[in-house]
């Protein structure tokens, strides 16, 4: 198969992630946003009594969220497509500035694959095991800028971690079997670096129900993972050889 131009690249890119988006999206609904609504209730019931203590004592309520949850919903799908749109373009480019330098440049689907896979390991393994995401009304010891700062912290890691499997990978000295292992070795050293090397970040306080933090997470997991598996899936069939016109 020829390698694409930048053009079939990002076009490819686009359709695979508004599909993963639109799954993404379906399984939020599906699954994730009554488990918001938990939370949500949840973080109603117990913050009552500080708001009458509060109220009580004369102190300022807080100001009332300025979106429903119904516009939440909407901005959720919104939002998945505006991530899907963001992917697409990182996607293209990266087949576009790095794959005329790959030793096997008529092989593009197996580059994709593999890029997809770096990502997926940047943006989703590593945060999924250093700083898991929260449900509303759970609170850490860290703010929401220093979260997002040691969560770039960990995309420059991942990708790292993913280039230099990929690296271990493509060293033709080494048999296959010592590739893998070395590229396993260097997945892993950096699943350890995030682990024991980013500073913890537990929650401020015990939430009130742990099985619906844990259901929660896995959800939220679940949807990036599923964003993922369908945008390769996608790009994959997208991408498949075509029989030459007659």
């Amino acid at each position: 198969m020829a390698w694409p131009g930048a053009g079939g690249w990002l076009r490819v890119a686009l359709l695979a992630a508004l599909a993963a988006a639109l799954a993404a999206s379906a399984f939020d609904f599906a699954v994730s946003e009554g488990l918001v609504d938990r939370a949500v209730r949840l973080e109603s019931a117990t913050g009552g009594h500080a708001h009458a203590a509060a109220d009580a004592a004369g102190k300022a309520l807080a100001v009332p969220e300025p979106f429903g949850r119904k516009t939440q919903r909407g901005g959720l799908v919104v939002a998945e497509l505006v991530y899907g749109a963001g992917v697409a373009f990182l996607l293209a480019g990266a087949a576009a500035v790095l794959g005329p330098g790959t030793r096997r440049p008529r092989r593009p689907r197996r580059f994709l694959l593999t890029t997809i896979g770096a990502f997926t390991f940047a943006s989703l393994v590593l945060p999924a095991v250093t700083y898991p995401p929260l449900p509303p009304g759970a609170e850490t010891l860290r703010g929401i800028s220093e979260r997002q700062l040691l969560y770039l912290g960990l995309l420059a890691l991942g990708v790292a971690g993913a280039a230099g499997a990929a690296f271990s990978l493509g060293r033709p000295l080494l048999r296959r079997p010592e590739r893998l292992a070395l590229a396993t070795a260097v997945l892993a050293g950096t699943v350890a670096v995030a682990l024991f090397g980013f500073p913890g970040d537990p929650l401020a306080a015990p939430y009130p129900d742990p099985a619906l933090l844990d259901r929660f997470r896995a959800a939220a997991i679940g949807s990036q993972a599923l964003f993922w598996a369908v945008l390769a899936a996608a790009a994959w069939w997208l991408m498949r050889p075509r029989p030459a016109a007659r």
